[in-house]
């Protein structure tokens, strides 16, 4: 097993059988509680891990409020301002 122990004090244990050597996580300034995290084989590619997890969750954000009837403008900005809200932490085990 190896663990992850991110800046705020949160862990994440891996216990898979590749031999990772850096975990991300993700958090949210609206949700303090939420956080998602993983274990990647390297930082680069834990870097483009939680970029494409950013991606997705900012294109779901701009579905739903394309689902309410927004404009494309408004969708655009529900996106920015979605992908603004998270925060990337990448530390090396």
């Amino acid at each position: 097993m190896t663990t992850a122990t991110f800046s705020d004090g949160t862990t994440d244990v891996y216990k898979g059988k590749r031999a990772v050597t850096a975990a991300w996580q993700i958090t949210h300034s609206d949700r303090p509680t939420w956080a998602h995290s993983g274990h990647s084989l390297n930082e680069s590619a834990a870097a483009s891990t939680a970029a494409s997890q950013i991606s997705w969750n900012s294109k779901m954000a701009g579905e739903i409020v394309k689902h309410r009837g927004a404009s494309s403008r408004e969708i655009k900005q529900a996106v920015a301002d979605c992908r603004a809200a998270y925060k990337v932490e990448i530390v090396s085990i």
